[in-house]
């Protein structure tokens, strides 16, 4: 008698083992992200990925945010053993000022309590005084409203430090256009980087933001909004 619940037991114990390895399991390598300084009346943006590690489907069957200044789009809500997608956070400062938090909420059938995304930014009120450097025009606008592209927007940076900084880029949409920074800034000096728009990114209208960090003593982020609306005005012959 007692072999004998042994062995129910056994098989128990290995269907439940069997059962809790085949189930869904949601992994993601970043939680929360830091914009760091962001103008006002701006929209930012950040994606995080959401990678199936299980040994089953991994349905997203909800995502919440914690206010209306804030949009997660997300590319698809299935995913297959092994499979990935992306969850764009866009985030609207508004009249937003200084320190802000806000959360998502991912909830999938891995399990019963939802995940969380966060995404952190100080929100300016005047962007031309900030420290350790002042970056102008701080909302990047590049248009196009004639045949001529514009694929190509310069910026410039001071270094209002006393100390010499380097700039590292930390987030920015790969498809859609490159920033290229100087490696070094003097201090007191002022320099240009430049936004330049890739193949995808000429024809597509957009808003997004890349964020660049500085090697001071405080590993201060800024974040600069980039906009593309491309108008073209139609052509017209004078006459019949």
């Amino acid at each position: 008698m007692f072999r004998k619940y042994t062995v129910s037991a056994f098989f128990f114990i290995s269907f439940l083992s069997l059962s809790i390895s085949a189930q869904p399991v949601l992994k993601m390598p970043v939680e929360n992200f830091d914009f760091g300084f962001t103008p006002q009346n701006a929209e930012v943006s950040y994606d995080f990925w959401l990678h199936s590690t299980g040994k089953d489907t991994l349905k997203i069957s909800r995502v919440k945010t914690s206010c209306g200044c804030t949009k997660a789009p997300l590319e698809k809500d299935v995913l297959a053993p092994g499979d990935s997608t992306r969850l764009e956070i866009i985030f609207t400062t508004g009249r937003y000022k200084n320190k802000v938090r806000k959360t998502t909420y991912v909830a999938t059938n891995s399990d019963q309590v939802a995940r969380q995304v966060m995404i952190m930014s100080d929100i300016l009120i005047r962007p031309d005084s900030t420290y350790p450097v002042v970056i102008k025009p701080y909302k990047l606008n590049i248009s196009q409203f004639s045949e001529k592209i514009r694929d190509e927007l310069k910026f410039t940076i001071t270094n209002v430090s006393d100390r010499d900084l380097k700039p590292s880029l930390v987030a920015y949409p790969k498809d859609l256009f490159e920033v290229k920074l100087p490696k070094e800034i003097k201090a007191g000096e002022t320099t240009e980087g430049i936004l330049i728009l890739k193949e995808a990114g000429l024809n597509e209208e957009f808003k997004k933001s890349f964020t660049i960090e500085w090697n001071d003593d405080k590993s201060s982020r800024f974040t600069i909004p980039v906009v593309r609306n491309v108008h073209l005005a139609e052509s017209s012959t004078g006459g019949k």
